[in-house]
């Protein structure tokens, strides 16, 4: 995988620029699959659009792609949102090539000519397709619907799957669930099997708010241009009041904590045009509204082998690897089980070129193989022994930071599970008692430090800055590994390290804070960042997670779990392992929610984080022979 670069002036338009971020994942299965070691196009390609009835009868536009010699093919599905960027506001920007007009996508024309009929359709109320745009809930019926339809056309031998990445990963898991009988398999990329663990939530209680209104956005524009075309407004009409809502609605979204309105009644992201929006405010827990799409408690109904491709500086890495496990341990038959693999890269939700992510670079080989995908889709729809299936059933890019400078390194682990067998947990305890800042006292210890405190005061209208991490949607705050030493300098961020490492330490898996805490706000928000300082002084973030504590009486004591992204990474000899505990990572995780209840109503909170109660926990994998990084 190698995301397409060249930002330019356009991007920096908010809506070319915050969309480029989903761009690159949107046409990541597509382009990967035309890259692959394939055979060399054979046969001309015909391409119609077609109009495919659901159930309740609205009907969903498809561009279909087939070899023009008539036979039975195999059926690739793709269903996506995003299909409406190459028009209008978005027809002068550099995105407007990934999304062309109808049937106009070389990579998906390259794929039929391997012997593949391949559908890219608008989702239900999006761009050409009828219905009204309600985000996840119509996805798994209506893929069923088409995956069915597209099963009995002539030019079908019958055997169905499904690609793409980001939204058009996420409805391949809805229409898994509900087990069409002509679905074969899904390939999905970075794609959330739960909402609330990267998007729209990234914890219960706290809502991604970079992610769920960078998003809002995006799709509101797409809402408006339909809208506006339904009552045959001009083009250039159009275009400017796209123009105009997306700068206003960027001003807002990356507004001062001071000077943002409260979530629930922004009109930049509450409207008629994404009434989604509102109703995911209103349901912050993992309730009967969320858990009527949520996968985590269907895997043992699916009943098809899944390839989950991702990447751990994505916001959906917690989502993919949760995906992988729960076919690994709860699909529908012992043969599912074996047969589903999975592939973690050091990329994100964001652009990324020879292997940079954020400011560092990992090496060229961080990228998901090119060819892997139409390995899979060969192997599964064609009977093609391509060998992927022998391999091991996890593949982990393993990254490696540098001591000076951004030019890292870094290699590919294999194994059968995530963590690797044989992974062992490091714990690390605190101890300061001025640990406040990067000048302050904090430090990590194998030991316990015994009895003491750390305090910190919160003031949600000033809160922590966003610096890299597992990001979307938008250009504006890449995601990544970045130094962290701007917010290490704010004294509302304790920041705990530990001892010059003497020998390198692979984490990989998921690490966890156990935070034992309280806070004078009855209402909270903790954070926790894994930090890796290089010996020049450079403190890149490696994983993050946040915790939401409310009803809490003020003061009073409580032990939350805090379970930070995924990761595989290398803390090197020379190197020291950092912990940050905080109450913000603005705008990606929201100020608190005393603040979002009234305007200009600031409750300034007293934190208390004890060394008795706190750890960080470190999965370790027994890698013996780590490959030089120099």
């Amino acid at each position: 995988m190698k995301f397409r670069s060249g930002r330019s002036t356009a991007f920096q338009h908010f809506g070319s620029g915050m969309i480029s971020s989903l761009v690159a994942v949107a046409i990541y299965s597509g382009e990967a699959m035309a890259q692959g070691e394939a055979p060399a196009v054979k046969a001309a390609v015909t391409c119609s659009v077609e109009m495919v009835a659901m159930r309740d009868g609205i009907k969903l536009a498809s561009d279909v792609y087939r070899p023009a010699a008539p036979d039975k093919y195999p059926i690739v599905l793709q269903r996506s949102p995003y299909n409406n960027f190459g028009k209008s506001a978005y027809a002068d920007t550099p995105i407007a090539p990934f999304f062309p007009r109808a049937c106009g996508n070389p990579s998906l024309s390259a794929i039929a000519a391997r012997g593949y009929v391949v559908i890219n359709q608008d989702v239900r109320g999006t761009n050409r397709s009828e219905g009204k745009f309600i985000p996840i809930f119509n996805d798994g019926d209506d893929g069923y619907d088409s995956i069915e339809w597209a099963a009995v056309q002539p030019w079908s031998n019958g055997k169905v799957a499904m690609t793409g990445g980001s939204y058009s990963g996420m409805v391949q898991w809805q229409a898994a669930i509900k087990r069409p009988p002509h679905l074969v398999t899904i390939v999905p990329v970075e794609a959330p099997v739960s909402f609330d663990n990267g998007w729209p939530y990234l914890a219960s209680g706290v809502i991604h708010q970079i992610g769920a209104q960078g998003w809002t956005i995006t799709m509101r524009q797409d809402q408006i241009y339909r809208r506006m075309m339904a009552d045959n407004a001009p083009p250039s009409e159009i275009k400017n009041s796209i123009k105009t809502y997306g700068e206003a609605a960027e001003r807002e979204l990356f507004a001062p904590g001071k000077d943002s309105l409260p979530m629930a009644n922004n009109p930049n992201f509450v409207s008629e045009d994404s009434l989604w929006y509102a109703d995911w405010l209103a349901h912050p827990t993992l309730d009967a509204y969320w858990r009527r799409a949520s996968v985590t408690d269907k895997f043992q109904t699916i009943d098809i082998p899944v390839l989950a491709l991702g990447a751990l500086y994505d916001m959906s890495a917690k989502g993919t690897v949760q995906g992988f496990a729960g076919m690994k341990q709860q699909a529908a038959t012992k043969g599912t089980r074996v047969a589903s693999r999975m592939i973690l890269a050091g990329g994100g939700h964001v652009i990324m070129e020879e292997g940079r992510i954020g400011s560092i670079s990992f090496g060229t080989e961080n990228a998901i193989p090119a060819d892997i995908t139409m390995r899979w889709l060969d192997y599964w729809l064609k009977g093609i022994d391509t060998g992927v299936v022998k391999e091991p059933a996890v593949a982990i890019y393993v990254m490696s930071p540098p001591d000076r400078g951004t030019q890292g390194s870094g290699f590919w682990a294999k194994g059968e599970t995530f963590p690797l067998e044989g992974t062992r947990t490091v714990r690390y305890y605190i101890s300061g008692g001025h640990a406040n800042t990067l000048a302050g006292n904090g430090s990590l210890m194998t030991k316990p430090s015994g009895e003491g405190v750390d305090r910190y005061r919160f003031d949600p209208s000033s809160p922590v800055q966003t610096i890299g991490g597992n990001g979307c949607c938008t250009f504006l705050i890449p995601g990544g590994a970045m130094d962290q030493r701007p917010v290490e300098m704010r004294p509302d961020v304790l920041v705990y390290t530990g001892a010059t490492l003497t020998e390198p330490m692979p984490v990989i898996g998921e690490p966890t804070v156990i935070l034992r805490a309280s806070s004078s706000a009855s209402s909270t928000i903790y954070t926790a960042k894994l930090v890796d300082v290089h010996p020049d002084g450079v403190a890149h973030n490696v994983s993050e997670g946040v915790f939401a504590a409310t009803g809490t009486p003020s003061g009073k004591e409580g032990t939350y779990t805090i379970r930070l992204n995924p990761t595989a990474t290398v803390f090197k000899t020379g190197h020291k392992v950092r912990l940050e505990i905080s109450s913000s990572n603005y705008p990606r995780v929201p100020v608190t929610p005393d603040y979002e209840a009234k305007k200009n109503v600031v409750k300034i909170a007293t934190q208390t984080t004890y060394w008795k109660g706190t750890s960080l926990d470190l999965p370790v994998a027994p890698l013996t022979v780590i490959p030089s990084t120099k």
